[in-house]
């Protein structure tokens, strides 16, 4: 309850008050969970559908309103930044973006250290036919706009 409580508050600090902040906790019996401690994922649906989220991790010594606090901000952080894929998702994306037809774009922030690897990785495996550029956002320097053409990959199995 403390960290879903200091979660609640920090995104009313930075949240207009007519948006709904809906924290469903959830605990798990010894037998389920797969480790001790706690955690929290957040999850923001924006207007035009996107998912952005924001977590926090429990560890030895951490106060359960700080896991509720750091979950918090990395949600509020991707909501100012405006963006349509946040830091856990846009290295996931890489993959489809680099297998995909024609040009893909996606609007993030910061790129990951994982988004990188994946980029890097995708152009290993798939080789010189598939290209990334990132281009910064005028006016948003948080804000990168990753985009690949892809290899133009088909599924023959799947029927059109």
């Amino acid at each position: 309850r403390q960290i879903a409580h200091a979660a609640r508050q920090r995104l009313r600090r930075h949240i207009k008050a007519d948006v709904p902040v809906e924290i469903d906790v959830q605990h798990l019996n010894p037998t389920e969970a797969r480790a001790t401690g706690c955690c929290l994922m957040l999850i923001a649906e924006t207007s035009t559908g996107c998912l952005l989220g924001g977590s926090g991790l429990g560890e030895k010594k951490k106060p359960a309103e700080a896991v509720g606090q750091e979950a918090a901000d990395g949600l509020i952080e991707s909501i100012k930044l405006g963006v349509c894929a946040d830091e856990h998702l846009q290295d996931q994306l890489i993959v489809f973006m680099a297998l995909a037809h024609g040009k893909s774009r996606v609007l993030t922030g910061p790129l990951t250290m994982h988004t990188k690897t994946a980029m890097h990785i995708a152009k290993l495996i798939v080789g010189p036919v598939v290209e990334f550029n990132v281009v910064d956002v005028e006016g948003k320097p948080n804000c990168k706009i990753i985009e690949c053409t892809g290899m133009g990959y088909v599924n023959r199995s799947v029927r059109a």
